[in-house]
């Protein structure tokens, strides 16, 4: 469930910009260093801690998970395949047991088999594990174990191991769940169910052992960690070059090692870099690289307060959906910044349909929306808007005061509150805040719908006390809450997909939950030495596909 902000993600501007390049063949050049850099240090190399982008980039490296994501781009890199597990599960007549049979051939870098219990453990790790013996610094995995029997107790500390998962034998592994899980393979990706050494304290650990191409040879922290290839892999995957370095760099002096050389990628430009680079090098073109992720970003409706409350207010919500100015708000991001989208969910996981303006606010569409807001049961004189005035490029300010001057054309005044960020989303994930509009942005954590409408548009995860760190909407609709359930105990890809994407269309058209702006894009400048580029729509820079020339 990553929130994103626009400084992390790097960002794109017209679908003709927007590409992936395709992984290394095999025939592609072995060996080599391949050097990295960003502006701060890793979180954690810990698999159940870590939960950046970064830290998922090295984890999908270093782990073979019983499911994975293929190293191909959009919309094939978005699939669930087995990778440890011999196949899918094998479903019970209840659908609530799960089997799954496991490979023999995967070795820890250190020799030793990975087996059965070794996913066991990192389950049962996931529920008990703090960081700095912090009781409530617990993984950001717990949030995917509640529908596992016997989860919530080891969260809670009221049991060591968690019933509803175990080994069947040395190469079989059960799971149970409370419900229909239909994307458990899909959760199964996330680096949270990385094999463990059974042994593995319930503390924060710097030596994970690697199962995947490479693994994590050391960690000096605030200065680098490096990568080694991982001598015993016998999967499928590549590893293309022998070692990777992370290291910190600040933006400027980064750009610069990469012209000369000195390094191979920068995780992060400068907000001025884009344009210059690109002027220099060209869009995809070898070495300045643009590719659409997995994220939206939006103005969230807050469903709590009588703006937005009961049905009554559906046409205010799709007057605000009318009468924004998509192009002038991904403009605001800046040069090669993001996609305009009308949708919930990214392109690569959505069925394409015009629902909203995406050309601009026109003399039809401002009469469309003056129409609509007539409707509303409640036509409200003033909104306030939550946003951001720090760690997003400034690009929340501008964005205010856009949506300001769009909502006067409307007759409606906006309020805008400021906030640093995170302080805004815990202000926002506060039930009773006095809010109506909040600026957000959220990437999924896998590869399936759930992984958006389950955390941000369900009411499941709102509490009366102490309100929602996703659902900023508070969007609880009784008839979405079903079909959201619905659909996430339907087993199969293609008809989960297809699922998803339609209760996309549906919603936004019908009963919009926000005003979607934008899918971010992400930007890559690359050394001439480096070869192989593939940016994964999952992970990001997928790190074992790479080369060195």
């Amino acid at each position: 469930m990553r929130r994103v902000l626009l400084s992390v993600v790097a960002l794109a501007s017209g679908a003709a910009l927007l590409t992936t390049a395709a992984p290394a063949d095999p025939g592609q050049k072995k060996g080599g260093t391949l050097r990295i850099a960003r502006i701060r240090d890793l979180d954690s190399v810990d698999p159940a801690l870590a939960y950046s982008i970064h830290e998922r980039m090295i984890h999908f490296a270093t782990c073979a998970q019983l499911y994975t994501n293929p190293d191909k781009p959009a919309p094939e890199g978005l699939t669930v395949i087995p990778e440890v597990a011999l196949g899918f599960p094998t479903v019970s007549k209840d659908r609530r047991t799960q089997t799954i049979e496991l490979k023999r051939t995967y070795r820890f870098h250190t020799g030793q088999p990975v087996g059965a219990a070794n996913f066991v453990a990192a389950f049962n790790r996931v529920a008990a594990v703090n960081r700095d013996a912090d009781p409530q610094y617990r993984s950001p995995g717990t949030g995917y174990l509640h529908e596992i029997v016997g989860a919530d107790a080891v969260i809670d500390g009221k049991a060591q191991t968690i019933a509803g998962v175990r080994a069947l034998g040395p190469y079989a592994l059960q799971i149970r769940t409370t419900k229909p899980l239909g994307d458990l393979a899909a959760r199964l990706t996330m680096p949270f169910f990385c094999p463990i050494a059974t042994n593995t304290p319930a503390t924060e650990i710097e030596d994970p052992l690697g199962s995947g191409p490479y693994y994590v040879a050391s960690r000096v922290r605030n200065r680098q960690v490096v990568l080694e290839r991982n001598r015993f892999y016998r999967g499928s995957r590549p590893a293309n070059v022998e070692r990777i370095v992370w290291t910190i760099s600040a933006p400027d002096a980064c750009r610069a090692a990469v012209e000369q050389d000195e390094l191979d990628y920068c995780t992060f430009l400068a907000p001025t870099a884009a344009q210059e680079i690109a002027a220099e090098y060209g869009v995809n073109k070898g070495r300045f690289f643009v590719s659409r992720d997995l994220s939206t970003n939006f103005f969230a409706f807050n469903h709590d307060r009588p703006a937005f409350r009961g049905s009554g207010q559906i046409p205010l919500k799709q007057a605000i959906n009318w009468a924004i100015d998509r192009p002038a708000l991904v403009r605001a991001a800046g040069y090669l910044s993001g996609k305009r989208t009308d949708q919930i969910l990214p392109p690569a996981m959505a069925r394409g349909a015009s629902i909203y303006p995406l050309g601009g606010v026109t003399g039809r569409s401002l009469a469309k929306a003056r129409a609509l807001l007539a409707k509303a049961k409640l036509k409200p004189k003033t909104l306030v808007l939550y946003a951001g005035n720090t760690g997003n490029l400034g690009i929340d300010p501008i964005w205010a005061q856009i949506f300001q001057f769009n909502m006067k054309r409307l007759g409606i005044d906006v309020d805008v509150r400021f906030f640093p960020h995170p302080a805004q989303y815990d202000k926002a994930g506060t039930r009773g805040e006095p809010f109506d509009v909040v600026i957000d942005g959220f990437a999924a954590d896998y590869a399936d719908g759930s992984g958006f409408f389950g955390p941000l548009l369900s009411g499941a995860g709102i509490t009366a006390a102490t309100g929602s760190t996703t659902n900023l909407a508070y969007f609880d609709r009784p008839r979405y809450n079903r079909e959201i359930e619905r659909i996430n105990g339907l087993f199969g890809q293609a008809r989960r997909r297809a699922a998803w994407a339609q209760l996309d269309v549906d919603m936004i058209r019908n009963d919009p939950p926000w005003a979607p702006i934008m899918n971010a894009a992400h930007r890559d400048f690359i050394s001439e030495s480096f070869g192989c580029y593939f940016f994964h729509p999952v992970v990001w820079l997928d790190l074992a596909a790479v080369c060195k020339k």
